[in-house]
């Protein structure tokens, strides 16, 4: 059990995969076995032996918010949103301060075209813990899309001053900056993704505008 969760650590993920099956075998029903070995499958990309293991752990032990978290991972994967929005709801139940369930649940309820849920559940999230920084950048994204681009701009300020190195976001931040015309900020911020990421084609699109 623990060597595999060594491999797991380690993403070499047919090994752990093979030493979760032995403790099983040999242990019984462990849940975190089943937990282990379900995230391996998922990391190879087999999710419908993910959520088989998982589903299986949450039967033995109902109560861990990690393994209803990692499963709506899953179910997200799979494009099965409400699916993953109710597992994520009862990662939350489980650990209301489980912040990287507000925002996988917030990017599932943008999926399900809901999106004052996922405003809501974003602000949630930076409200529990204003260093996590992708809620930053996803609640950016919402308020662009609703022509709050002053709050757009705050949010992706913030994200950057704890993400400074991420390339998309100089990019939509350069976006907004050409929308208001405002093109000596925008090139600065373009300027940036191009020269941390070469290759990040849509800031040479934007630039090029």
């Amino acid at each position: 059990s623990d060597r595999c969760y060594a491999y797991l650590q380690l993403e070499q993920y047919e090994q752990a995969i093979d030493d979760c099956t032995q403790a099983i075998r040999l242990g019984g029903d462990n849940t975190y076995d089943y937990l282990n070995r379900g995230w391996a499958h998922f990391e190879k990309g087999d999710n419908d032996a993910a959520i088989m293991d998982l589903t299986m752990s949450i039967s033995l032990y109902s109560d861990d918010s990690l393994t209803y978290y990692d499963r709506g991972l899953v179910y997200a994967e799979q494009e099965r949103y409400e699916s993953a929005v109710s597992d994520f709801t009862k990662a939350l139940e489980l650990d209301p301060e489980y912040v990287e369930a507000y925002n996988e649940r917030a990017r599932a309820f943008e999926m399900l075209g809901q999106e004052d849920k996922a405003l809501a559940d974003y602000t949630d999230a930076i409200e529990l813990h204003p260093e996590f920084d992708y809620p930053y950048y996803n609640r950016a994204r919402l308020y662009l899309l609703k022509g709050e681009q002053d709050k757009a701009i705050d949010d992706l300020d913030s994200y950057l001053k704890w993400s400074e190195d991420d390339a998309p976001g100089h990019t939509l931040l350069g976006f907004i900056y050409v929308r208001r015309r405002e093109f000596d900020t925008a090139l600065e911020h373009l300027n940036r993704a191009i020269e941390l990421d070469p290759n990040y084609a849509r800031a040479y699109r934007e630039r090029a505008a």
